[in-house]
């Protein structure tokens, strides 16, 4: 066999071994991409579920100090956003549980209210929308 035969057989079989190493990659990837997806979508189920009952009792404790003091513009303001972001997350996930995978929902805190007070104003944000206390 001629050298320039054996380098050219020497070459195929690290290109095959190569294409080998190459299918298992592509395997692997797809292997961690299916369990990436598990993972969010058992994830966003549970924290969905998480967040649903965290804004029903925000929801019932602003409505019980909006009932006791009813002259007061922040408890009063307080309990409208918190019904807004319970019917909100209810409307795009009826049924706590529901299709919680596409609501991302992040809590942040907002200084100012209806009264131009000092009370921060609970947020949250659903997919493109902020619910904030009018100012």
């Amino acid at each position: 066999m001629l050298p320039e035969e054996q380098e050219l057989n020497r070459l195929e079989s690290v290109q095959t071994e190569l294409e080998e190493q190459v299918t298992q990659a592509e395997l692997t990837l797809e292997t961690s991409k299916t369990e990436t997806a598990q993972f969010q979508h058992r994830y966003h189920q549970t924290v969905g579920r998480l967040y649903a009952q965290l804004d029903e009792l925000d929801a019932q404790i602003a409505r019980v100090q909006a009932g006791l003091s009813p002259d007061d513009a922040d408890a009063q303001a307080h309990a409208m956003v918190a019904a807004n972001i319970r019917i909100a997350y209810h409307e795009r996930c009826p049924v706590i549980g529901g299709d919680s995978s596409k609501v991302h929902t992040r809590t942040a805190s907002v200084m100012g209210s209806a009264s131009n007070s000092s009370i921060a104003a609970p947020t949250r944000f659903f997919g493109g929308i902020i619910f904030l206390v009018p100012s």
